[in-house]
């Protein structure tokens, strides 16, 4: 019996040495499952991670519509990428692009901004007159053979807001003939022969209303007798009420037509009588300018855009 007590002291006191316990047992394998679920957790993470980095973003590409006349050299510029981006993301073999086709590209939209004098200028992010194509708009018509109908949102906004005000004084049936729209400025600006200013999108040719309506968009030297007086006025009048208006060049005997038409028009209301003479030739404000060349259209030109800093108002 002694023996066996020996025994069985010497066996405990070894297990004891040990540390072993049954509640060290328990910790233990407690302690490996939860290193087995954090091994497993982290290849999780691992693999989450690793699919993420495979995805492709997608690319968000803008459209740019080819306008007439217009190279792949200048939408290059325009829109600040190289050609060879441009032939990559459109498919393109050569440099000659299709008028009208609407090319894809990876960028920020330009925003539009007139640059430099009227005379020595260009512009960027032009909007066209006709963006739609069909040659018309409310109270206007451009011709089919126009191509620098391009200038700043401000313009276009104006002459389409002057197109609808002349329609609704004017209407088609009063023999209220379609205002002919000309020349604004190329789509990236610049000099435009034989013009010499139109560089910089703030100019416009607008042809004269005559008795007898010339062809839809044409223009054709006019004399005062030939002249609808009253339609040339309203639309005149529309731009001399826009703060915008700076300058508008009309031939020297038309200037006096129209200045008698005013005097005719507000015979009895002293004060628009008054404040419409101001904007002629020796008037406080004057914004008419007459000269010896525009005879068959008037030249509108606008002040610069705010926020245009390097515009210039000459």
């Amino acid at each position: 019996m002694r023996f066996i007590y020996t025994f069985l002291f010497v066996f405990l006191v070894s297990c004891l040495g040990e540390g072993w316990s049954p509640v060290s047992t328990a910790v233990a394998k407690k302690s490996k499952k939860n290193s087995k679920s954090r091994r497993a957790a982290k290849k999780k993470v691992r693999k989450k991670k690793s699919k993420t980095r495979t995805r492709k973003r997608r690319v968000r590409f803008e459209k740019y519509k080819i306008a007439r006349g217009e190279t792949l050299k200048q939408v290059s510029n325009a829109l600040s990428v190289s050609i060879k981006d441009l032939k990559k993301w459109n498919r393109l073999r050569g440099s000659r692009v299709k008028t009208g086709r609407v090319l894809k590209y990876q960028g920020r939209i330009p925003r539009s901004e007139s640059i430099g004098q009227t005379n020595r200028g260009r512009q960027r992010g032009a909007r066209s007159i006709d963006a739609d194509g069909d040659l018309q708009g409310v109270g206007f018509h451009v011709g089919k053979w126009r191509k620098h109908i391009w200038g700043t949102p401000e313009l276009v906004k104006l002459i389409k807001e002057c197109g609808r005000y002349y329609r609704e004084l004017v209407p088609s049936s009063k023999k209220g003939h379609a205002i002919a729209i000309g020349d604004l400025s190329s789509r990236h600006g610049g000099p435009l022969p034989p013009h010499v200013s139109h560089q910089s999108g703030r100019d416009v040719d607008i042809g004269f209303i005559r008795k007898k309506a010339p062809p839809p968009g044409g223009f054709i030297n006019t004399r005062p007798k030939e002249m609808n007086l009253y339609a040339n006025w309203v639309v005149i009048k529309c731009f001399l009420d826009d703060p915008q208006t700076s300058m508008i060049f009309i031939e020297h005997s038309l200037v006096k037509a129209l200045r008698g038409e005013v005097k005719r028009i507000y015979k009895t209301r002293r004060t628009k009588r008054e404040r419409y003479l101001s904007f002629f030739p020796g008037g406080r404000r004057r914004v008419i300018h007459g000269d010896n060349d525009h005879r068959s259209h008037m030249h509108v030109r606008i002040r610069c855009p705010r926020g245009d800093k390097k515009c210039v108002n000459r």
